[in-house]
C-alpha cells in the first residue's frame, strides 16, 4: 500500500469522490433527491488543499482530503475506501498520514461533517479521538449532519 500526496486535479482522486458520491447517495436513499443534493456543493473539490490517494499497487483504492477552514483549522473532506478493502484500518492509516501533513502545514485543529446515519464513519472518527461538536458553517442549518473536531495541539 502506498499513499500519494496529491491535488484536486489528481484523476483518481477525482474517480473515487465520484464512488463516494453514489455510495453516499446509498446510504441516504430514504432522504428527499432536493435534501441530498444540497451536500453537492460543500464538496466542490476545487476548494481542497491536500489530496491523498491510496493505492494497492497500481489500483486506487481509497482517497481523504483537507481545506483550509480557518486561520489554525482544516475541515477533512472526501474520506473513502473501496467497499471491498474496508475493515482493514485503512480509513485510520490515511487519517494519521492525513494528520501528519496538517501539522507540518502549520494548522493544529482539525473538523469534519458526515451524516448521522453513516454510523461507521462517526465510530471510526470518533475512535480517532475526534469528538462531536457544535454544527459550525454551512452545516448549522442541516439536521442529519454530524460535526467532529479534532486537536492537535
Amino acid at each position: 500500500m502506498e499513499i500519494l500526496i496529491t491535488d484536486a486535479a489528481n484523476l483518481d482522486f477525482i474517480k473515487l469522490t465520484k464512488v463516494l458520491d453514489e455510495n453516499l447517495n446509498g446510504i441516504s436513499a430514504d432522504r428527499p433527491e432536493e435534501e441530498r443534493n444540497k451536500y453537492a456543493s460543500f464538496n466542490e473539490l476545487s476548494n481542497i488543499t491536500k489530496a491523498f490517494v491510496l493505492y494497492d499497487k497500481e489500483i486506487a483504492i481509497g482517497c481523504a482530503a483537507f481545506k483550509k477552514y480557518a486561520a489554525n483549522t482544516v475541515e477533512v473532506k472526501r474520506v473513502f475506501v473501496s467497499e471491498e478493502y474496508r475493515g482493514k484500518g485503512l480509513s485510520k492509516i490515511m487519517l494519521f498520514e492525513l494528520e501528519k501533513q496538517v501539522r507540518k502545514d502549520g494548522f493544529n485543529r482539525l473538523i469534519l461533517e458526515t451524516g448521522k446515519n453513516n454510523r461507521a464513519a462517526v465510530n471510526m472518527y470518533k475512535s480517532m479521538n475526534y469528538r462531536e461538536i457544535d454544527n459550525f458553517l454551512p452545516y448549522t442549518d442541516m439536521a442529519d449532519s454530524v460535526c467532529l473536531s479534532k486537536d492537535l495541539s
